[in-house]
């Protein structure tokens, strides 16, 4: 068995079940009655101590002890929860993700200062809540309670537990730990020699088992296999007279689950693969693209016309194939947008702002790569807004608004491209502000004039803050030049839109993937460049009649658009052909052409990174291989389009 998988399994889960609590405490600091989210809340602590235990991590398994005992008494009413036990809880959660950090993901010793921390968070909690009188004289048995004496366990298996890759052997070998094991018997009367199947089981074990253990500790032995099982646990005898033997309550919840499961075949089913696998594969596949294009094209060639079918064919599965493969590595969303709701909350707590967030688009899908690498931009654009942006409720409430705030996170696609978008309903920017700290910081010229999207668009240069003080929050003036270089290496852009006291959007275009993407094919000279297909609205000669005005605009049916002649951007020597084409591409409501000489085609465009020493390389965003084995270059479309939108200012004035 190799027990790092087995680790690294239980990080992946217990990392799940830390956001799953969290949603849950934030849930409740919403309805803090929420029944259904308070037994969700004290399941999902239940499930870490319980896998903690079985790896010996005993630090968290005592915090998370003790946490549970909390829940239990408010899931029982006997506790009642408030703004400060939410924070509290909150607290807990922190807590418990860094002992599962220090205990299974670094392995060393839990530093005396965190056991502290933990004291005084569970102190928080317990401090001021009314506990239930307990009678002394009572002898019935708490869960809680370490009894002295031969217990009686009694363990029905499910037909299936074997096809889930349970084996209860191991379960009972680790109570062993525990204590003694002094009697085991195994029941198989239920077996039906005629309908008999050697993939189903259908033992009962009944054991006899000694230690000063509590009932709740047992349970947390047997914690994996509960859904695949009936438990039956009887303390010693000397209390048995008070206390009725009883089936677990988690055994009934688990009951319903067991119950609600039995159209499992209808739902989706999932496994977990490393993502350097999966990356592997990606790769893969775009080999595989690269070599069925040489084939075809080798085919085309010679003329080959049972080789071009078979080409052509296997092409085509190549490109089914290609999307599956990429759908894979397709990830929503939403869980990143939900990861922000905490830093929301505690960053409008820490500055008296009261702030609400709304989440629009979560379904949409994003390559998991993309979505691993715009955390931080988006972290950094919702600080600021959170900051800077969002004014205080009395303001608020003097200005007409409501003294709610929101931030709003929405994605959808368009045309080709994802838009993740950034919005508030704060003060929007400060365009004096911007250009006062712009001329002290010496970016622009005292007698520069700027436009106000030119005056907006400084706040993306480095060291440039309006904040009046700096704050936890932001204020350094290191984010915003960082937001934007981190998107640029994505393939992506940022844009903004701002009306005072009305609010701020940010608005990001990225690409769907990093990896394979339909592309067009150009040919400048003897270059040659990728277009992504997406991008691409329709392609036109260029004719002397259809220039407007002898600059570098074309009356596209009365439409005046700027474009760009590839051959003079990346400085061609040699002679313009006699005709030449223009690509109209878009992106968002921005439109250009770019001028070529010849249109060569569609092409499946594996994307292989340029090296560092190419990352100010403008308008280029990567290079792929053709079948032919040249190399062609891939152009950053957004930033072309952008370049001749600037020209055609340029003129204007």
């Amino acid at each position: 068995m190799n027990l790092d998988s087995i680790r690294e399994t239980f990080l992946v889960e217990s990392d799940e079940i830390l956001v799953s609590i969290e949603k849950a405490l934030l849930t409740l600091e919403e309805n803090p009655s929420d029944q259904n989210e308070i037994n969700s809340l004290f399941r999902a602590v239940h499930t870490l101590k319980g896998a903690a235990g079985m790896f010996g991590f005993q630090k968290t398994v005592d915090f998370a002890h003790h946490l549970e005992t909390w829940l239990d008494a408010l899931r029982s009413g006997d506790v009642k929860l408030d703004s400060q036990k939410i924070s509290a809880l909150l607290h807990a959660h922190d807590q418990i993700s860094e002992l599962v950090n220090i205990e299974a993901r670094k392995g060393e010793n839990v530093p005396p200062g965190l056991i502290q921390n933990g004291q005084e968070i569970l102190a928080s909690l317990t401090g001021d809540a009314t506990q239930p009188e307990r009678n002394s004289d009572s002898t019935e048995l708490e869960e809680d309670e370490k009894i002295h004496g031969i217990w009686k366990i009694e363990i029905s298996l499910k037909p299936d537990i074997l096809k889930h890759g349970l084996d209860p052997l191991s379960f009972i070998r680790y109570l062993g730990r525990f204590g003694e094991i002094r009697n085991l018997t195994v029941d198989h009367s239920r077996l039906d020699l005629d309908s008999f199947d050697p993939q189903l089981c259908y033992l009962l074990f009944q054991i006899d088992f000694e230690g000063n253990i509590s009932k709740s500790e047992l349970l947390d032995v047997f914690d994996f296999m509960l859904s695949e099982s009936e438990i039956k646990i009887e303390p010693p005898a000397r209390i048995i007279k008070n206390s009725e033997p009883e089936t677990s309550l988690l055994q009934s919840n688990t009951k319903a689950t067991v119950t609600k499961s039995t159209g499992q075949e209808n739902q989706k089913r999932f496994i977990r693969i490393e993502a350097t696998k999966l990356d592997m594969l990606i790769d893969l596949v775009g080999e595989l693209v690269i070599a069925g294009a040489t084939i075809r094209q080798q085919a085309d060639h010679h003329k080959l016309g049972d080789i071009q079918e078979s080409a052509g064919a296997m092409s085509r599965l190549i490109e089914d194939l290609r999307d599956n493969v990429m759908s894979v590595r397709m990830v929503q969303i939403g869980e990143t947008f939900r990861k922000f709701e905490r830093i929301i909350r505690d960053a409008s707590k820490e500055l008296n702002k009261d702030i609400q967030m709304l989440i629009e688009g979560g379904d949409t899908e994003l390559d998991k790569n993309l979505i691993e690498n715009i955390s931080d931009p988006l972290l950094h654009l919702i600080r600021n807004a959170i900051d800077h942006g969002i004014e205080k409720p009395e303001q608020r409430l003097a200005l007409g608004k409501d003294s709610k705030a929101t931030i709003r996170l929405n994605a959808y696609h368009d045309t080709g491209s994802i838009v993740i978008e950034i919005s508030d309903d704060g003060r929007g920017l400060d365009k004096e502000k911007i250009l006062q700290k712009a001329r002290a910081n010496q970016l622009i010229s005292t007698n520069a004039q700027l436009t106000d999207h030119d005056i907006y668009q400084l706040i993306f240069e480095p060291g440039l803050s309006t904040a009046e003080s700096i704050t936890n929050i932001s204020g350094r003036g290191v984010g915003m030049d960082v937001v934007r270089k981190n998107i640029e290496n994505m393939r992506g852009s940022i844009e903004l839109e701002t009306t005072p006291q009305a609010g701020t959007t940010f608005r990001i275009r990225l690409p769907l993937t990093l990896a394979i993407i339909d592309g067009f094919l150009v040919s400048v000279r003897s270059n040659f460049y990728v277009v992504p297909l997406d991008m691409v609205i329709e392609c036109v000669e260029l004719s002397l009649n259809d220039l407007s005005g002898g600059g570098d605009f074309l009356n596209l049916r009365g439409e005046v658009l700027p474009f760009l002649r590839l051959d003079e951007f990346f400085a061609e020597e040699s002679e313009k052909p006699e005709k030449q084409s223009v690509i109209v591409v878009k992106q968002g409501q921005a439109k250009a052409g770019l001028v070529v000489d010849t249109l060569e085609g569609e092409s499946q465009t594996v994307i292989k990174p340029l090296g560092k020493i190419f990352d100010n390389l403008l308008g280029i965003s990567g290079a792929t291989i053709l079948g032919s084995g040249d190399v062609a270059l891939i152009l950053d479309v957004p930033r072309l389009i952008e370049t001749a939108i600037q020209k055609k200012s340029a003129s204007n004035v």
